[in-house]
């Protein structure tokens, strides 16, 4: 067990991302923070697999396995239970409703909908794993996305 910090690194990972960002911040901080690298999902390759012989210095762990397929739902009530009404699930959408030509349908606006018990899951995985992992520091590679928002509320 090291006695360095513990720096988590959440982010939606591709080539370019691990290439541009992940690797040269993990070569540059890991004397000096224990970190933990942790994507949205993963994919059916890991693409930080490549990279692993290079002795990166991280640990890794996914969020989900394929996203919002693999995501446990959980209903409002339950979320609501737990944690209460800590974030606007509704302001994390607007990205997608954004994106998407603001389609406000059903699915945007009940909030016990199949996308609102899916960002409730991700929540409860989220929540869980900062508690286990208990971070000093956090980097979100970017913040409009909906895990993104999550992560940061």
């Amino acid at each position: 067990m090291t006695n360095l910090p513990k720096l988590l690194m959440f982010s939606m990972v591709d080539q370019y991302v691990a290439r541009e960002y992940i690797i040269p911040l993990t070569f540059l901080l890991k004397n000096a923070f224990d970190i933990t690298v942790v994507t949205y999902n993963r994919y059916p390759y890991d693409m930080l697999d490549d990279f692993l012989g290079e002795k990166l210095s991280f640990n890794y762990l996914a969020i989900s396995d394929h996203y919002f397929d693999s995501i446990p739902r959980v209903e409002r009530n339950k979320y609501v239970k737990l944690y209460g009404e800590d974030i606007d699930f509704a302001k994390i959408l607007i990205h997608d409703v954004i994106a998407n030509d603001y389609p406000l349908n059903r699915d945007f606006l009940y909030h016990n909908s199949l996308t609102f018990q899916k960002l409730y899951g991700f929540a409860l995985r989220i929540e869980n794993i900062l508690r286990a992992i208990n971070p000093d520091y956090i980097i979100v590679q970017q913040g409009s996305e909906p895990i993104s928002r999550i992560i940061i509320s």
